[in-house]
């Protein structure tokens, strides 16, 4: 992980070599997923279904189509089964909960 401070914030700008730039607080969640077309569609209308609503999200990638890592801001708590049905999203590789 690499950081910086801007304007007196902290911010993470590089998660296992890609490029973030992310204020560490609040409710996140990490997916490291396949960069393809519609994955994040598909992660925000569950989200959305589950009445959790999106404050911030970052995507890092290395190149397009390769493999990416997106951290998502929540406002709500994200249910062990949404976090589930998350998981089983085509071209998700890991999903992880982080409360900061």
């Amino acid at each position: 992980i690499e950081g910086t401070v801007v304007l007196g914030e902290p911010r993470v700008m590089r998660i296992d070599g890609l490029r973030m730039n992310l204020v560490p607080t609040g409710s996140l969640l990490m997916l490291y997923h396949l960069d393809r077309p519609g994955l994040i569609g598909e992660m925000g209308q569950l989200l959305g279904q589950g009445n959790v609503n999106i404050a911030e999200m970052q995507v890092g990638r290395d190149a397009p189509r390769s493999r990416a890592l997106t951290a998502v801001r929540v406002d709500d708590p994200v249910p062990p089964e949404l976090a589930a049905q998350l998981r089983r999203i085509e071209g998700v590789e890991s999903l992880h909960l982080v409360e900061l």
